[in-house]
């Protein structure tokens, strides 16, 4: 199983996949938090867990509001410092990788379908404007 989630000033969605190759799977299970009222990530991930019992957490990955540096961000909208060392002890898992929520936005794209995407606006071609 892998374990990922949306980090934010507002919300904490997590959720559970099953593992496809290198690719996230079919989504068991997602719950959302309100993240104020948690005192940190660890405490949403240990409610997340002791609800949801996922048998083995093979892997994990958050997208994070905030500049991610060495694996840590402290996020900017509440008071928590997360690290990606302090969440594999409370996820029991060899390594958790940290990537800004932008980033992550980013890397969902290539997944998308085409019916998925939609032209906001075509926009006119400046071929020798700023690159």
């Amino acid at each position: 199983m892998i374990i990922a989630g949306d980090i934010g000033g507002t919300k904490t969605n997590v959720a559970l996949f099953e593992a496809d190759g290198d690719r996230l799977g079919k989504v068991v299970v997602q719950q959302s938090f309100p993240s104020s009222k948690y005192g940190s990530l660890e405490s949403i991930l240990e409610e997340f867990l002791a609800t949801h019992h996922p048998e083995t957490v093979a892997r994990a990955c958050f997208g994070v509001a905030g500049p991610v540096v060495g694996n840590r961000v402290e996020t900017p909208n509440l008071a928590w410092k997360v690290s990606g060392e302090t969440l594999a002890r409370t996820l029991k898992v060899e390594s958790v990788r940290l990537i800004n929520d932008l980033e992550a936005t980013a890397y969902g794209i290539e997944v998308l379908e085409h019916s998925q995407l939609h032209t906001l606006s075509e926009g006119n071609g400046n071929w020798h404007g700023p690159r």
